[in-house]
């Protein structure tokens, strides 16, 4: 993968991991602390863009300057691409789409279906 690519998982990662976390300090899973350690040594001299994204991971000047401080580290040391393509590898492993649905329906034999494309649907009633 292209260092664009890879930074771009990292970047989504860690703001929706700063979103739910309300900060680093608090690690949701082993995979959250993995990619704060491989992350956070890039900022050991300047670490107020870190510091400004996890305070306000929304915003879209604390995001451009934590991406680009750390395509600035890879072009200067390509030897962590290994590294961040292995966390990288294990973030896309680990991402799935979950889908809530919610219905009411009142009344007697109402049947509802959804999200069954592709599907078999088989409804057993019980005869009255």
């Amino acid at each position: 993968m292209v260092i664009e690519t890879l930074v771009a998982t990292l970047m989504g990662y860690l703001i929706k991991t700063f979103k739910d976390s309300k900060g680093a300090g608090k690690a949701l899973d082993e995979l959250s602390e993995a990619t704060w350690n491989w992350v956070r040594p890039i900022f050991l001299k300047d670490d107020e863009p870190l510091r400004d994204l996890q305070n306000d991971p929304d915003d879209s000047i604390n995001q451009q300057m934590v991406d680009a401080m750390i395509k600035k580290h890879l072009n200067n040391n390509p030897d962590e691409l290994a590294g961040l393509q292995a966390l990288v590898d294990k973030i896309n492993a680990g991402q799935t789409t979950t889908k809530t649905n919610s219905v009411t329906v009142s009344g007697d034999g109402n049947n509802v279906v959804q999200d069954v494309a592709q599907s078999t649907v088989q409804i057993n009633v019980s005869p009255k």
